[in-house]
């Protein structure tokens, strides 16, 4: 009560919206509920749509995988850069061997 509240348009629904409070009645008293898993947002695109998913969940763990992929790609180019850093400095410019 007294907490702000967000509606997320859905467009075109696969259910008409009778099919919908069926849907959503259907899973009252249902007591899987988990954050990462099935969360409330998860509930009402299934609700909606049919498929179970929650934007709030996804979008971080795609962040995280771009940002281990990009340090994947970093660890595979330091081999290069560790040479061009040897090569600079145990050869400094104008200093010869």
């Amino acid at each position: 009560m007294g907490r702000p509240l967000r509606t997320v348009g859905h467009g075109e629904s696969s259910y008409a919206p009778v099919e919908i409070v069926r849907r959503a009645r259907s899973r009252l008293g249902e007591n899987r509920y988990h954050v990462l898993k099935n969360n409330c947002e998860h509930f009402c695109n299934w609700c909606v749509s049919g498929r179970s998913c929650s934007i709030q969940v996804e979008r971080p763990k795609a962040i995280a995988l771009r940002a281990m992929s990009a340090a994947v790609q970093c660890v595979g180019r330091l081999p290069h850069v560790l040479g061009a850093l040897r090569t600079i400095l145990c050869h400094p410019a104008g200093v010869e061997s």
